[in-house]
Order: C-alpha cells, then sequence, then structure tokens
C-alpha cells in the first residue's frame, strides 16, 4: 500500500498547489479566466454522461474542453489577452510555452489532436475518449478559479472539520475503551453465607475466570441468598454480565434479581432472570448508565446462589 506523503497532504487535503497557483494569477487575468473555466466544466460535465453510448460525442467535448482549460490558464497568468474566437494554435502553442509538472505520457500526442481542425475530426480520429478524458482531468488541475482568500477559508475550513472529526473519533476510542473494561475485575465479593461444601472462595465471582472450574462462588441456602461485589467507588454501569455455574443444575437458583445500591444499604432492583443462561450465553442486565458502588444477585427464599462469574461494564 503506498503511503501518502506529507507533500501530497499538503498539495490535495490543504490545497498548497492550488495556492500557489491561484497566487500567480493577474488580477484581470483570473476575471477573465473564470468564464472559460465554467465553459470547459459544462463540456466536460456533458461528455461523462454521453461518454459510454456516445463516445464520439463525448471526445469532440473533451477536445473542447481541453482548449478551453489551456486558454484559461494561459489567460490567467498573460497580460496578453487571446485572439476571439480562440485559435487552436496559438492556444496551445502558448500553453506549451510554461512549464507544467508531470504532464501525461501521450500530452504531446493529445496537443496534435486538439489542433488538429475541427472538419476533420469526424474521419478516422487519432485519440480515444477515455485517453483524451484522463488527459482533460490533468489540463483542469492546471488552473484554480478559486482566488487565494476563498482557497486559505477552505483550507481553514478543512482543518476544523478534520479536528472536530479526530476529537470524536478519540471521545468514541476512550469510551468504549472504558465500555469493555471489566470494573468487577478482582473487586471484593461478600455474600449472605458460604455453602459448606463449596469448592471456591468468594472471589472467584470476580477473578476473570469464566471457564474451567465448576462456579466462582455458592453461597448457602438461606432466607435472601446473595452475592455482592464491591466496585470501591460509585460508577455509572452500562451493562452487567453474569455466567452460570458449569456443573449443572443451571436453573436451581433462579429466579435471581440483580439489584444495585450507591451505600450498600438501600438497593434498586434492575431486573429478574427467569429463564435459563449459562457461561456461552450469560444473562446480559442493561444498567443504562445507572450509578452504584454495589452490585447485588439475590436469590429466592430457600435456595442458594451459584454463579462462575460477574462482569460490570460501565465509566
Amino acid at each position: 500500500m503506498v503511503r501518502p506523503s506529507l507533500g501530497s497532504v499538503r498539495a490535495t487535503f490543504l490545497l498548497g498547489d492550488a495556492e500557489r497557483l491561484a497566487a500567480s494569477y493577474l488580477d484581470l487575468g483570473r476575471q477573465r479566466m473564470r468564464p472559460l473555466v465554467r465553459a470547459a466544466q459544462d463540456r466536460v460535465a456533458v461528455a461523462e454522461r454521453v461518454l459510454e453510448r456516445h463516445a464520439a460525442s463525448a471526445l469532440t467535448l473533451y477536445r473542447e474542453a481541453a482548449l478551453l482549460y489551456m486558454a484559461a490558464a494561459v489567460t490567467a497568468g498573460s497580460a496578453e489577452p487571446l485572439a476571439e474566437p480562440l485559435d487552436a494554435g496559438e492556444v496551445v502553442t502558448r500553453f506549451r510555452s510554461a512549464a507544467h509538472p508531470s504532464p501525461p505520457g501521450d500530452l504531446a500526442a493529445f496537443l496534435a489532436f486538439v489542433c488538429r481542425p475541427a472538419t476533420s475530426l469526424e474521419s478516422r480520429p487519432s485519440f480515444d475518449a477515455e485517453r483524451a478524458r484522463a488527459n482533460v482531468r490533468w489540463l483542469r488541475a492546471q488552473v484554480e478559479p478559486r482566488g487565494v482568500d476563498e482557497l486559505r477559508f477552505v483550507r481553514t475550513f478543512r482543518l476544523s472539520a478534520a479536528t472536530l472529526v479526530v476529537a470524536a473519533v478519540l471521545a468514541w476510542a476512550l469510551s468504549d475503551v472504558g465500555a469493555r473494561r471489566n470494573l468487577a475485575l478482582h473487586k471484593p465479593v461478600t455474600t449472605s453465607g458460604i455453602h459448606p461444601e463449596a469448592l471456591s472462595p468468594p472471589a472467584g465471582l470476580t477473578d476473570g475466570v469464566i471457564v474451567g472450574p465448576p462456579y466462582g462462588v455458592h453461597t448457602s441456602v438461606g432466607d435472601a441468598p446473595w452475592v455482592q461485589v464491591d466496585l470501591l467507588a460509585v460508577t455509572a454501569i452500562d451493562k452487567i454480565k453474569i455466567y452460570n455455574r458449569a456443573d449443572g443444575w443451571l436453573d436451581d437458583c433462579l429466579p435471581l434479581t440483580l439489584q444495585l445500591s450507591e451505600n450498600g444499604s438501600t438497593f434498586v432492583d434492575v431486573e429478574t432472570r427467569t429463564t435459563s443462561f449459562g457461561q456461552q450465553s450469560p444473562w446480559i442486565a442493561k444498567a443504562k448508565g445507572k450509578r452504584a458502588r454495589y452490585v447485588r444477585i439475590r436469590g429466592a427464599r430457600g435456595k442458594y446462589v451459584t454463579l462462575s462469574e460477574l462482569e460490570v461494564f460501565g465509566r
């Protein structure tokens, strides 16, 4: 992949070449060249529309546009006006006398084609429309109808717009990183009680391991069993992912209720889960930016809570 150079960025996006070109024009020349550029653009627009079906007509229009673009370039930089009506030989001769950067390889042949009398163009044209189109595009780049002040305004607008886009992308990236970070990872876990035969300490709920152990936490049976994660700070929460145990009995704990609290004493119900979930298809609860420090999963009376992992995402 070819990477754009600093010079090409300045020439295209920052309009450096266009500004230098516009600055070289005479004031009177700029006024004279603008109607020529508009006339050339009109012919190119029609040629683009008819190119596929009427290549011969498009070729004639491209030839006329080329002559007009060259006349505009000559007029803009010279105090000596061109003869009217335009003489192709004079226009091409004066255009050739000026130095132009990186001309197409077949430009000389194209200019010879432009100089041919219009009456001879219908008989076996020496140039095809696609090649003419490429040369006309190059010729268009050799004229700049906009003034220096207008170009500087466009450049300022582009830089401002680019700055806003970069800022928006950075803000999105930073927010996305924040949204993807698991705020519950390795945070303290407390429970209403630990089952006497539990195989994992409560900290297994936030150890970052989802697949492997049969579960991360297993409470004792109680009237209102619960497990709770302390995020250590009040945080705006977007979503919470809860992974079920891996050793079976997936529905034994249902229903489960997700609760949030800022102070650890007053909890608000967010969502109650009554259907099966697992490790490959976790319970994903949308918190919609609710602020909380404590995340609690509460079970029903006479049951227990057993889960593999709990993840919290927010900012």
